[in-house]
């Protein structure tokens, strides 16, 4: 981080001050286990924890200063700044603000239904091939995770990509404001976060606000293929580059051939074309790669370049990230879900050639509202035209799913339900054979990793 005297987050913050001096804050931390000297603690107030509770351990940790919206009786006698604020959250949003405009580097936001970390991680690991790339840790994408996203740029920082998500109004217009992306990917908008957003018209208002928000001279990156982004392409007051998998866009892959070991294919940028390599499984991560290339394009690498630094790329943790455990193949591709994903998940594992059966494991789409229930009846179909050997069904909702496949021709042989994942643990591992691929597929929440270890 790049030290901020506290006079100016004192004045982005619009904040009380006891007991001021003259600081340089060269970090800032949420977590009072954390907290260094010359370091300020936020104390943020949650659902489960309250930071106000561990100001005290923060400053015997050496917090040089500290940011409230109450003052505790054991540290009213404290001798470092207290700043007071009426709430903390949006005091660390104005902070990051201000740091944000402290930044001379590319800063690029990747936001979307789908695929946001992959494609987030995949420019970052492009770029870092040539130089230093910031990135959001993990899927650090809502108020807590972006500003600490920007404060880990610093001044050996060459580039700064940071992933934007939501799961109520409001959230990325207001993130999109402090982030002022030069260069912004939508990956797709689809029906994701129903709770919150109510409808699918709801997600793609709140979604498309990250074109909505840009500055000047911004760039977007989108699929024209997807409905919505077409939409929204429109009536856009943007400049664009657009990728696809066999379209009219910029950048664009064919000849796509897959195995075990990754995919390959071509992207066509203009006349000019390059063979590309991604050593992961799930076909929707072309399009990932695309995104990834377009924009590591527009920040000046080379195509060849890009192309080989995608070699080496590996995917997030719990996206389709396989493993061998008794003879038994395991996918496991549960760090979230929604109809989209499923249905592409499904697809995948039809389509895989197995030395045994092929069975998927699915549990619960979560947040999809009150349209819980229609999706995870459509999601029946999908699996009722697949070629899926046995289907495991986990949770409260799926409910809907072995309800409309068991009035589906012969599915009531090959199809288990579990309300919990314990249960279906025990069931599997009398059912499983050597050979057998088994696909994990739904939201975190159902905690299906559980199976395989």
């Amino acid at each position: 981080m790049i030290p901020l005297h506290l006079h100016e987050i004192i004045n982005a913050v619009k904040g009380e001050i006891r007991n001021y001096k003259p600081l340089l804050i060269d970090h800032i931390s949420t977590d009072s286990r954390t907290i260094t000297k010359d370091g300020l603690f936020i104390a943020l107030k949650g659902d489960r924890f309250d930071g106000h509770n561990f100001l005290t351990q923060a400053i015997k940790q050496g917090a040089a200063a500290v940011l409230v919206s109450r003052i505790p009786e054991d540290i009213k006698d404290a001798e470092i700044p207290v700043v007071k604020v009426k709430d903390t959250l949006l005091a660390l949003g104005d902070i990051a603000g201000c740091y944000r405009r402290r930044l001379t580097v590319p800063v690029i936001a990747v936001g979307g239904s789908n695929g946001k970390t992959t494609t987030k991680d995949m420019i970052a690991h492009i770029l870092s091939k040539k130089a230093i790339a910031a990135k959001s840790y993990k899927s650090f994408n809502n108020f807590i995770g972006l500003p600490l996203t920007i404060f880990s740029a610093d001044r050996k920082t060459d580039y700064l990509v940071a992933e934007v998500g939501t799961n109520k109004p409001g959230e990325i217009k207001y993130l999109s404001k402090i982030l002022k992306p030069d260069i912004a990917v939508i990956t797709n908008i689809s029906a994701t976060h129903l709770d919150g957003l109510k409808n699918p018209e709801g997600v793609f208002k709140e979604e498309s606000q990250l074109f909505r928000t840009l500055k000047s001279g911004a760039i977007a990156v989108f699929d024209p293929s997807n409905k919505d982004l077409k939409r929204l392409a429109e009536y856009a007051e943007y400049k664009s580059v657009t990728f696809g998998i066999d379209s009219d866009a910029d950048v664009t892959a064919r000849d796509v051939k897959t195995s075990q070991d990754g995919i390959g294919f071509t992207i066509f940028k203009g006349e000019s074309h390059y063979e590309c390599f991604i050593p992961v499984l799930g076909s929707w991560n072309i399009k990932n790669a695309l995104a990834a290339f377009a924009v590591a394009q527009l920040l000046g690498l080379r195509p060849e370049d890009i192309c080989r630094a995608l070699k080496d790329f590996k995917l997030p943790e719990m996206r389709m990230d396989r493993r061998l455990k008794g003879g038994v193949t395991f996918i496991n591709d549960a760090y979230n879900a929604n109809p989209v994903s499923v249905g592409l998940a499904i697809d995948e594992l039809s389509a895989m050639e197995t030395a045994g059966r092929k069975i998927l494991v699915f549990g619960e789409m979560r947040e999809l509202g009150r349209y819980s229930r229609r999706f995870h009846e459509e999601a029946a179909g999908v699996i009722a035209s697949s070629r899926i050997d046995l289907l495991i069904i986990v949770g409260k909702d799926t409910r809907y799913t072995a309800n409309k496949l068991s009035r589906i021709g012969s599915w009531d042989k090959r199809m288990l339900y579990y309300e919990t994942v314990y249960e279906a643990i025990s069931s599997l591992k009398k059912i499983l054979k050597p050979g057998d691929t088994v696909l994990l597929k739904g939201s975190r929440a159902n905690a299906l990793e559980k199976i395989i270890i």
